[in-house]
């Protein structure tokens, strides 16, 4: 078996029937026409195990729990990225930084996030390049060790002007940075608390 997955066709992983299903994806995958999308949808749980580079969308739906490894990079290079709709929860688990990229005229949306308190930090890192917005529901990056950190970076490079709502608390984070970059300002929106952990961090905003 190969350890990547590579097509110009687009990825659909669906459950289907009476009994949910698990879906674990232990292989990188990569698509790469930007008209196709990588889509997992219908599982009680969705293991996310290496990096999926999908040059369309990525859209993770109807699952009770996303799980996300540490260590690896989630990108939808030119349509939405959507792990919200009918999802509860997105853990982050394993040790290292996890990063969701998303680019284009598009749309970001987040479930609740979590990260497992198995002693290991797991900072996120969410970087956006040109799109509509970006939605965050609440985040807890607690962990039995060090408390994770939250950096969101709205990356404007051409003339649209991308707006971030959080629209959840943001609590058990050693730090968190909103920051707008590029040619053209930011919106954020901060419509919840929030709150950090770590004296030495702090709550930073740039450009916006």
């Amino acid at each position: 078996s190969s350890d990547v997955c590579s097509s110009d066709l687009g990825v659909d992983l669906t459950g289907t029937g009476t009994e949910a299903a698990t879906i674990n994806v232990n292989a990188a995958i990569t698509t790469t026409a930007a008209a196709d999308t990588v889509t997992i949808n219908e599982a009680a749980t969705v293991d996310i195990n290496n990096a999926i580079t999908s040059a369309g969308g990525l859209l993770v739906t109807n699952a009770t729990t996303i799980n996300l490894a540490g260590g690896f990079t989630q990108q939808a290079a030119s349509g939405d990225m959507d792990l919200a709709t009918g999802v509860t929860t997105i853990n982050l688990d394993g040790t290292g930084n996890v990063t969701l990229d998303q680019d284009g005229a598009n749309e970001l949306s987040l479930a609740a996030i979590t990260s497992t308190s198995d002693g290991n930090t797991n900072n996120l890192f969410i970087t956006t390049q040109d799109i509509n917005g970006v939605t965050l529901s609440t985040i807890d990056l607690g962990e039995t060790g060090t408390d994770g950190t939250l950096s969101v970076t709205l990356d404007n490079a051409t003339t649209d002007t991308q707006t971030l709502t959080l629209g959840g608390a943001i609590t058990n984070v050693a730090g968190v940075d909103l920051s707008g970059t590029g040619t053209e300002a930011a919106t954020i929106n901060v419509n919840a608390a929030i709150t950090t952990t770590d004296a030495a961090d702090k709550i930073g905003r740039a450009h916006v």
